[in-house]
């Protein structure tokens, strides 16, 4: 008899494994999972591909936020740009959408509620995640920290700007330290 009982606790607890799994996930992967399920639209395939790059900013102005890569450095840059400039960005690029009908991506997108958008600008440094509805432009250190001797670069200090005066030298080397350390 308790082999019985064991086994249909067995079996109950494998029904509500695949719950516990899905209350692990995150609401977004679960909307995404969804999304994947229903079949997709001509205009929510454009509007996906331009949530890639763009994004919708409203402060005290409309803009549309254009990420792109960076020119000088790895990584992404941005623009902003009026709503004017994006539509003629796309006026070429039509879909023909599910009532049959020709649109541009960019109407399409300006006017889907699914696509990408902020309602402000930050900077913060502590993470490079978007959060409260604000984008942010910290996307990290433009380079990779690389373990070296800097003694060249501390000679050249104390010889050439504070001619080898160490009081001069010891200010500069602590006032640096301080610009980054705050």
């Amino acid at each position: 008899m308790s082999n019985t009982i064991k086994d249909l606790i067995d079996k109950d607890l494998n029904d509500i494994k695949p719950l516990k799994d899905h209350l692990r996930t995150t609401p977004k992967e679960r909307e995404e999972a969804f999304d994947n399920l229903i079949e997709k639209t001509p205009e929510d395939t454009a509007v996906e591909e331009l949530n890639k790059k763009h994004a919708a900013i409203h402060t005290d102005q409309f803009y549309i936020l254009t990420e792109k890569p960076h020119a000088l450095f790895d990584g992404i840059d941005f623009t902003l740009e009026s709503k004017q400039s994006f539509i003629n960005c796309y006026e070429n690029q039509m879909v023909k959408c599910s009532d049959k009908k020709l649109r541009s991506k960019a109407k399409i997108w300006l006017s889907h509620p699914k696509r990408r958008e902020f309602h402000g600008i930050q900077f913060d440094p502590t993470t490079s995640e978007h959060k409260k509805g604000l984008y942010n432009i910290w996307k990290g250190f433009a380079i990779t920290p690389k373990e070296g001797n800097c003694q060249l670069f501390k000679t050249h200090i104390k010889s050439v700007i504070c001619n080898g005066n160490t009081e001069y030298y010891n200010y500069i080397i602590k006032w640096m330290a301080h610009l980054v350390q705050k």
